[in-house]
């Protein structure tokens, strides 16, 4: 009965992930896709590592979605390391949208992914000979 209760928690909430009374929000999700390009890592103002990619992600037979994916830390190094563009690699994470307006004065809204954890399905070539 475990599996009941938790699945009327999911699915009696308000329709936005949030439960109406006293509840849970969820903000979780795993994708695998291809990566569009070879991961990108850049330094912040204080040091810090992060990585930049995008992954194509198939959403039917003729439809592929590209999420921006970042990662921070150690995670930017590795996936440098052992992923190249067209790999398959399996993230998850959170959604995060950031939101901003550009020089014209019209306002935007760019999904991220904020990666906190990953596996490998492919590696670059070098690394399997």
């Amino acid at each position: 009965m475990t599996i009941n209760k938790f699945y009327y928690t999911i699915i009696s909430n308000n329709g936005a992930g949030r439960k109406q009374q006293g509840g849970i929000d969820m903000n979780k999700l795993t994708l695998m896709g291809r990566l569009t390009k070879d991961v990108e890592v850049k330094k912040s103002k204080n040091g810090n590592d992060w990585a930049v990619f995008t992954l194509a992600v198939a959403r039917d037979k003729e439809t592929t979605d590209f999420i921006d994916c970042l990662g921070f830390g150690k995670m930017a190094e590795t996936l440098s390391k052992y992923v190249e563009k067209g790999n398959r690699i399996i993230v998850c994470g959170s959604l995060q949208i950031n939101s901003y307006t550009n020089k014209d004065g019209q306002n935007f809204a760019k999904p991220q992914v904020i990666v906190n954890d990953f596996y490998f399905v492919d590696f670059k070539k070098e690394l399997t000979k």
